[in-house]
């Protein structure tokens, strides 16, 4: 019922947001402007059917790449931030209006991904949300959903793994 809910109302996209924003006092921010330690910053979400996988990449500086293990405390260091301040109701907002606004203007996938996406969700939602896809948010984000998303993405839990020219040499 948990997995069909964040299927539905799609919580990570409100966490993206909070990782993406560039503005004063975010994360991206400190470590671009302030630091020096980043180029750039990203974050994806996939889902299979038995698991829930939520990517963030930076691109690193040559002092990020010697910073690496810092840049991931900042990282985990801003989610407990976002588990004790909580979500501004604003962003969620943004976030549900952006995705309606997407959803309107995307263009037509082709059939394998329609049909791919289609089949991993009868599993979980209502047939009439099965080609919703992954854009459409289809029930109200709750904040509580976002901050139990931040709870679930803890440093004993991550991968994390490093690709450059410069580490092997």
């Amino acid at each position: 019922k948990d997995r069909e809910m964040r299927m539905l109302s799609k919580p990570h996209q409100v966490l993206g947001a909070l990782i993406n924003y560039e503005g004063k006092g975010s994360l991206a921010a400190f470590l671009k402007n302030d630091l020096g330690l980043i180029n750039s910053m990203q974050w994806s979400f996939s889902r299979t059917s038995d698991m829930e996988i939520f990517s963030v990449s930076f691109g690193l500086t040559r002092q990020g790449l010697e910073r690496k293990d810092d840049i991931i405390g900042y990282l985990f260091s801003y989610l407990n931030l976002i588990k004790v301040q909580g979500v501004p109701a604003h962003l969620i907002n943004e976030v549900s209006q952006l995705a309606d606004i997407f959803w309107r203007f995307k263009e037509a996938e082709g059939p394998r991904s329609v049909i791919g996406y289609a089949g991993n969700m009868q599993k979980f939602a209502a047939s009439r949300d099965w080609l919703a896809g992954s854009t459409l948010i289809r029930a109200p984000i709750q904040v509580s959903a976002v901050i139990d998303l931040t709870r679930k993405l803890t440093p004993e839990d991550a991968l994390v793994s490093y690709i450059s020219r410069e580490v092997g040499s």
